[in-house]
């Protein structure tokens, strides 16, 4: 059992190492990512507030419209355009974060492998009890 505990730990350690490694790979990925959704973030809560003025004003002087009107297409576009920009890094997102497949293959392996010697070694326990329970005397 101790040669168990040992193996665990080594697997341990190994997956946390390659988790950094596949962490260290996926860093600049993950930081454009981020980079376009904190940018989106921000136009779609301050949604550039003098830019958007602008255009209201700019929408009701050339289209004489009223300024409910003129507000309420330069708030659409607005919108727009931060929904575009979130979908856009989404799908970045979802792709850099596919640099932790290889952890999780591995983390899948070491487990399968730790069930594996654990059914083994319950076998062999049973194995044992039973022989031992032939060899009592009865024969």
């Amino acid at each position: 059992m101790g040669g168990l505990a040992h193996d665990l730990f080594t697997l341990t350690e190994l997956h946390f190492a390659l988790l950094s490694r596949d962490l260290r790979d996926g860093r600049s990925r993950m930081l454009l990512t981020g980079l376009l959704m904190f940018v989106s973030a921000v136009i779609g809560v301050a949604c550039v507030p003098i830019a958007l003025v602008s255009l209201a004003i700019f929408i009701t002087d050339q289209f004489e419209t009223s300024y409910a009107l003129g507000f309420l297409l330069a708030a659409l576009a607005a919108g727009a355009l931060s929904g575009t920009l979130g979908v856009i890094g989404c799908f970045k997102f979802r792709g850099s974060a596919a640099v932790l497949q290889r952890s999780s293959q591995e983390l899948t392996r070491n487990l399968r492998w730790i069930k594996t010697v654990l059914e083994r070694d319950r076998d062999t326990k049973d194995d044992k009890q039973h022989s031992t329970f032939r060899g009592s005397g009865n024969d």
